[in-house]
């Protein structure tokens, strides 16, 4: 996978990384791009939206009961930008 933006890679908390140089890589195939982990809470900068995870698409949350729902708090969201946003496909409403 390929890694275009930290905010997405850092919500998969990954339990050990190697740093190695990135011609170690050349002989493994790119799969696409890494987009947020499942249960990940997406806050839009440009429009204030908000966003779940869920089946590895991207979930608008339209409706502020649903924080409790799920157990979030504002705080919880991570800041990011469109083209973030675009790592996951977009799926139905939480309304």
């Amino acid at each position: 996978m390929e890694i275009t933006s930290i905010r997405a890679f850092n919500s998969w908390n990954f339990p050990r990384l190697v740093d190695c140089e990135e011609s170690a890589l050349v002989y493994y195939k790119t799969l696409g791009e890494l987009g947020f982990a499942e249960r990940s809470l997406l806050l839009d900068f440009a429009s204030g939206k908000m966003y779940l995870v869920s089946e590895n698409k991207l979930r608008r949350i339209t409706n502020p009961d649903w924080l409790d729902v799920i157990g979030a708090r504002y705080d919880d969201f991570i800041t990011v930008s469109e083209k973030e946003l675009k790592l996951n496909e977009l799926g139905d409403d939480l309304t």
